[in-house]
């Protein structure tokens, strides 16, 4: 039994913008994304589950702004911890109030580099002053923030020049993650963050991070522990199961009432209009697989970091491969 903690509910696919690592190749909505009244019996559903957090996310949700607007106050009356991710684009201090007056635990807001990093990636002139803005407009409303930020080739290097810009707005936690080839991303690859680029980023801010009284979290799969000389390894190599949540006690949904092991998967395991979500978190065939996975392939069963590592991210290896337990493509080590 794996009991379902977290969920990432994606309310539209529809975006403002146009990012090379977007998982969801968001763009347009679907013709078909849930109704209010779907949307609420699936958190009723999810609740009676055991679900903990739900977070709405797309696409970017403020593009369905009354929808999660409403959906939103469905949750703050159910007492259901919330959370809103966005690119910022269209934060204004209504649409902030409304979020405290449902009482949203966290408004996360991402990011891509310096301005002129994140603007050109981001594909719009003035994406990153919003999201600056995005920031400041929660924060003046009470809300707590975070950042998100994605590492890849182009901004490595800027990270933390970004932190030393975005800490004294008062956010709450930096989260960093390297770009993952999946959605959108699996016709960008010449954004894979190389060896020097884990190095300008995750190792560097490593260093730094007791610096700053705030969370900062590096996301599977960082690899930063490559690079670390001071750790000592488990000549056993034993291992024990993927390091990831997803899956085991995450899951995302789609627009359209998908459910999968997370975002970062393509495939649906079953659909909410369908049957009920414990239904297909209990018995699917996929997820079964996954959660019980004994092995990798052999390059990764003989690696030095295996026991720290543990594969890396499962959705980055089959999502490139066609196959669970292949090495991450991601991965410094691999050539």
């Amino acid at each position: 039994m794996w009991p379902i903690r977290d969920v990432r509910y994606q309310v539209t696919h529809a975006c403002d913008l146009h990012c090379p690592h977007c998982f969801a190749k968001a763009d347009k909505p679907l013709p078909d994304e849930l109704t209010l009244e779907e949307a609420k019996a699936m958190v009723l559903d999810l609740k009676e589950s055991g679900m903990r957090m739900i977070t709405l996310t797309g696409g970017e949700p403020l593009c369905r702004e009354e929808f999660t607007l409403d959906l939103a106050s469905f949750l703050g009356e159910q007492g259901i911890r919330y959370r809103v991710f966005t690119n910022g684009f269209r934060m204004t201090e209504e649409i902030a109030s409304r979020l405290k007056k449902s009482d949203a635990y966290e408004v996360q807001v991402s990011f891509d580099g310096l301005r002129e990093t994140h603007d050109a990636f981001r594909g719009a002139q003035g994406s990153f002053d919003k999201a600056i803005r995005a920031l400041e407009i929660a924060r003046d409303a009470g809300l707590r923030t975070t950042v998100r930020v994605t590492v890849t080739r182009r901004n490595s290097e800027e990270i933390l020049d970004l932190l030393d810009i975005v800490y004294p707005l008062g956010i709450s936690a930096f989260r960093v993650r390297p770009f993952v080839p999946v959605g959108r991303g699996k016709e960008h690859k010449e954004f894979i963050p190389e060896r020097e680029d884990f190095e300008n980023s995750f190792v560097r801010l490593a260093k730094v991070k007791e610096r700053y009284p705030i969370q900062i979290t590096f996301i599977v799969p960082h690899f930063t522990f490559v690079f670390d000389s001071s750790r000592k390894y488990d000549s056993e190599r034993e291992f024990d199961g993927i390091p990831c949540v997803c899956g085991k006690t995450l899951a995302a949904i789609t627009p359209d009432g998908g459910v999968r092991p997370c975002g970062y998967f393509s495939s649906d395991l079953g659909n909410v209009r369908e049957m009920k979500f414990s239904e297909i978190w209990e018995n699917n065939e996929f997820l079964q697989r996954m959660r019980n996975l004994e092995r990798l392939e052999d390059k990764c069963m003989e690696c030095e970091f295996l026991s720290l590592c543990r594969g890396g991210c499962r959705a980055s290896a089959y999502e490139n491969t066609g196959r669970l337990d292949a090495t991450d493509p991601l991965c410094p080590l691999v050539d």
